[in-house]
């Protein structure tokens, strides 16, 4: 490229002629994207960091005022997006290691086991109530407030109320062996 045709093209580049700037980006592309192939991320992550990287230089053609800084901030904006990628790779990598140790201890395995034990149990008694009771339960742990278990079941909020407070006295009694042995296992 002679230095004619250089000023040429970093001058409608610095105008936003988007014509200037596709030609650019033809021309450029694979050499960039072959930069990134140096960095080990997929194929689709590098494919993105080169052309948010040449967004950013879009936004701020003006500012550049020949190829060589162009080319120069292109490749340090692909380097830096490239090695955040990796570092946000390698915590997660470090979650997952952690995650892993944790799901499995033993505590983790018998805790879990307690919990889905206790789910169970609660939904099996919940199935023996009314059915007006029911559905005021389960609407109640989706995590409705009492106003709106009265509206989509079309009764009285103080009807809500004595529903579940007729449910919870029937689960407590039915229940309470549960309790004795989840306070039994969290010693």
């Amino acid at each position: 490229m002679t230095k004619d045709n250089e000023v040429h093209i970093i001058n409608e580049l610095q105008q936003g002629d988007k014509n200037a700037f596709k030609s650019f980006y033809l021309k450029y592309y694979k050499l960039f994207r072959s930069f990134a192939d140096n960095f080990d991320l997929s194929s689709d992550i590098l494919d993105d960091v080169v052309q948010e990287s040449f967004i950013k230089y879009w936004e701020r053609c003006e500012q550049f005022a020949s190829i060589e800084m162009i080319k120069g901030y292109l490749y340090s904006t692909i380097r830096n997006q490239c090695i955040n990628h990796l570092k946000h790779k390698q915590v997660r990598v470090k979650h997952v290691d952690a995650q892993l140790k944790e799901m499995t201890s033993h505590e983790f395995f018998y805790d879990k086991i307690v919990k889905e034990e206790v789910h169970a149990e609660l939904y099996e008694q919940i199935e023996t109530l009314g059915t007006k009771a029911k559905q005021v339960l389960y609407l109640s742990l989706k995590g409705l407030k009492n106003e709106e278990i009265a509206s989509q079941l079309e009764i009285g909020t103080e009807t809500v109320k004595t529903h579940k407070k007729r449910a919870y006295k029937i689960l407590r009694s039915k229940l309470k062996n549960i309790r004795l042995i989840i306070s039994f296992l969290s010693v």
